[in-house]
Formats: structure tokens, sequence, C-alpha cells
């Protein structure tokens, strides 16, 4: 599975290089948490060997990861 997520940056914009990036954050924590699952619950559904994505911040593949995890084991 190769899939561009275009933007995927969480609520918290300070750790983010660019104003661009800033401003592409997630509006709230909210949004943020529906974005972030509704990505995992996809990715669960596929069920793919291998996962690519493009434009992540670095910090929320670990969380994709915690969600992939928690849907598997539920």
């Amino acid at each position: 599975m190769s899939w561009n997520l275009e933007w995927f940056y969480d609520d918290e914009p300070a750790d983010n290089y660019s104003n661009l990036a800033k401003e592409q954050s997630a509006p709230s924590r909210a949004q943020w948490d529906w974005k972030r699952d509704s990505v995992a619950s996809a990715i669960s559904v596929a069920k793919p060997s291998i996962a690519a994505f493009q434009e992540v911040e670095i910090d929320v593949c670990f969380g994709i990861s915690r969600e992939l995890f928690h849907a598997s084991t539920h």
C-alpha cells in the first residue's frame, strides 16, 4: 500500500519547521484524533503487508502504529 496522506500533521504546530506546515496542522485535537483514527481504520481494513506513506509528520507515524496495534488486538 502506498498512500499520500497530504499534510498529515497533528494539532501541535510548534514542532513544524515551515509556516505552511504550521498552517496545515490539524486545527484541533478532536479533528486530529478523527483524521488519525480514520486513516488507521482504513489501513486496518486493507491489512497491507507493507505500507508506505508520503507527507506525514514523523511523530504521526508513531500514532498510526499505535492505533493499528490497538485495532489488531481488539
